[in-house]
């Protein structure tokens, strides 16, 4: 007799670090994922349905209408996932899946933090009577997990899946130029200008290697004008800005919406990934790098700095501190020259990495460790 596939309910609304783990999933279970119609297109290949929200304040943002998601989650489903602890669509969700007898599973990438002892006081009451101590917690980084572990008492630590294989391997060549890359949105707490002036002091230290610079900024121009988007746009203007002041137009070329299917090509034209972002949750173009065969200089501000191991494939540092940024670029410079023989070890150690930690296969096996939990 042939075995009944798990159905899985994915309500999480759709972004690219999310395609390698639902492509996972659907080679083993029978996966719908529900999204609402204010993401990313969703390929065609992953199994999806979109759903109408609403803004019921500016505080709370968009969610989901309670009388559909009742109709989502069925006696059908054996799991549902969500992404985050703290939403409004989600404790819908533990509302009808606990009236009809349907295990959850929640992912997290960083765990929110709470400032005052009433916070604590409250969220641990909705914890221990609403959502429950024992839900699985599958956190996509370590930081996540030990957070989750103050409140939750099955917590798996799950890295970010991501398929190799759909990324070229870079090819290093020994030349005078080192091109560096960041891909981030145009937001304050980024810290490209950072960047910017660790670049610049690079160049004057060392005029006889040319430093190119690229950072790939998203969104800050899709869709209606926001508050939100009139923010980044200033950011933008504010580097841009920078790079005119500093003279480092031929150095630092600010890119701006670029599609997902043409980031592989602009991995595999870069030397470095560079990644000096504050309060990042996950930071996934990291782990895009590290397919790519990259080394990583990430900041220590960073969920998916997990992912690196100091020394090995990268290094972990201070995002706030230009002078730091600069130190650690310098770490592949040897003798006023490139260090290309660092540059492709560590590059090479990011691939190993990838492939045995980040795969859809390692993913599944770890998916399957989490639900074979005894009280889920």
């Amino acid at each position: 007799m042939r075995k009944k596939l798990i159905n899985i309910a994915v309500i999480i609304p759709y972004h690219h670090n999310l395609y390698d783990t639902l492509i996972a999933l659907q080679q083993k279970f029978s996966v719908m994922l529900y999204s609402s119609a204010r993401v990313r297109e969703i390929p065609h290949f992953i199994n999806h349905t979109v759903l109408p929200t609403f803004t019921p304040s500016k505080k709370i943002g968009a969610t989901y209408y309670p009388s559909q998601l009742l109709k989502i989650i069925t006696k059908n489903t054996d799991y549902v996932l969500v992404k985050h602890v703290i939403s409004l669509t989600n404790f819908f969700v533990y509302l009808f899946c606990k009236l009809k007898k349907i295990k959850y599973i929640i992912m997290v990438q960083q765990f929110h933090q709470f400032h005052y002892l009433w916070q604590r006081l409250l969220f641990s009451f909705l914890v221990s009577f609403f959502i429950g101590k024992s839900t699985p917690i599958l956190a996509v980084t370590k930081q996540g997990k030990k957070d989750a572990q103050e409140y939750f008492s099955q917590v798996s630590y799950i890295p970010a899946c991501i398929n190799p294989e759909s990324f070229p391997l870079k090819k290093f060549s020994k030349k005078s130029s080192l091109h560096l890359l960041c891909v981030s949105k145009y937001m304050k707490r980024k810290n490209l200008p950072h960047l910017v002036s660790a670049i610049s002091s690079l160049i004057e230290r060392y005029p006889h290697i040319h430093f190119d610079l690229t950072i790939i900024g998203t969104a800050f121009c899709i869709g209606a004008i926001s508050r939100h988007n009139l923010k980044e746009k200033n950011v933008y203007a504010d580097i841009k800005h920078l790079v005119r002041v500093l003279n480092l137009e031929k150095n630092v070329h600010l890119l701006v919406d670029i599609p997902h299917s043409q980031m592989s090509y602009h991995y595999s034209q870069s030397d470095l990934f560079v990644f000096p972002a504050s309060s990042e949750p996950l930071g996934y173009s990291l782990l895009e790098a590290m397919a790519v065969g990259l080394p990583i200089l990430c900041s220590e501000d960073v969920g998916a700095k997990s992912y690196v191991e100091h020394g090995q494939n990268g290094y972990i540092f201070n995002g706030k501190n230009p002078a730091t940024i600069r130190f650690y670029i310098e770490k592949f410079i040897k003798n006023s020259i490139i260090h290309w023989e660092k540059i492709n070890s560590f590059g090479k150690k990011s691939r190993i990495m990838v492939k045995k930690y980040h795969s859809p296969y390692f993913f599944l096996k770890s998916f399957y460790s989490l639900l074979k939990y005894k009280n889920l």
